[in-house]
C-alpha cells in the first residue's frame, strides 16, 4: 500500500512556487503602465540628423581644452585632423554632412 505525500514535504515547493508567481507578476506589474511614459527632454532627430536644442534628447560633447574649459569646436577640429565637417556636425557646430542645413551655431558649451 501506498503511503499518502505528507504536507511537510510538500510545503517548500508549494511555498518556493507561490513566491516565483508572485514576484513575476510584481515585476510585469513594474515594468508597464497604461499611460506610458512621457521622457523629460524633447526629441530632436529629424531627417537631417540632430538638431542642437537645449533640453534635446540627444545632445553633442562639448569640445574642451586641456583644463577642461569650453572652447568653440572648430578647436576641437583642425583643418589637417581630416573631416572637419564631419567633426563639427559631431560637436553640433554644423549641418550633418552630406545634408543641406543644420542647427549650427554651437559655442562649445
Amino acid at each position: 500500500m501506498r503511503r499518502p505525500r505528507s504536507v511537510p514535504r510538500l510545503l517548500p515547493r508549494t511555498t518556493l512556487l507561490v513566491g516565483v508567481l508572485a514576484a513575476a507578476c510584481a515585476a510585469l506589474g513594474a515594468c508597464s503602465g497604461s499611460d506610458g511614459q512621457t521622457p523629460a527632454c524633447t526629441p530632436n532627430v529629424t531627417a537631417n540628423g540632430i538638431e542642437n536644442i537645449t533640453n534635446g534628447c540627444e545632445q553633442f560633447p562639448p569640445c574642451l581644452d586641456a583644463n577642461g574649459n569650453a572652447q568653440p569646436a572648430v578647436n576641437c577640429c583642425p583643418a589637417d585632423a581630416g573631416d572637419v565637417a564631419a567633426c563639427l556636425y559631431a560637436y553640433g557646430a554644423g549641418g550633418a554632412p552630406g545634408s543641406s542645413g543644420g542647427t549650427g551655431g554651437s559655442d562649445g558649451g
